[in-house]
């Protein structure tokens, strides 16, 4: 956070990969960025399933 001198915050949006059960894909953001703006970074399989926190829910992204 830029404005604390002594804390910060960061979130981790990670694909993972149970098949290897490792992360296949990570991107980091500061916490302030909404989670719908790392959404296009993700990349997309067919047949995954993806989780996300309730105050994401913009289906429409699913279908570009």
């Amino acid at each position: 956070a830029k404005f604390r001198k002594h804390k910060g915050g960061i979130k981790m949006h990670t694909l993972y990969d149970v098949e290897a059960q490792v992360p296949a894909f990570v991107h980091i953001t500061e916490a302030k960025v909404h989670d719908s703006k790392a959404m296009p970074e993700i990349p997309y399989e067919k047949g995954a399933h993806y989780i996300f926190d309730r105050g994401y829910n913009d289906l429409a992204i699913f279908t570009r």
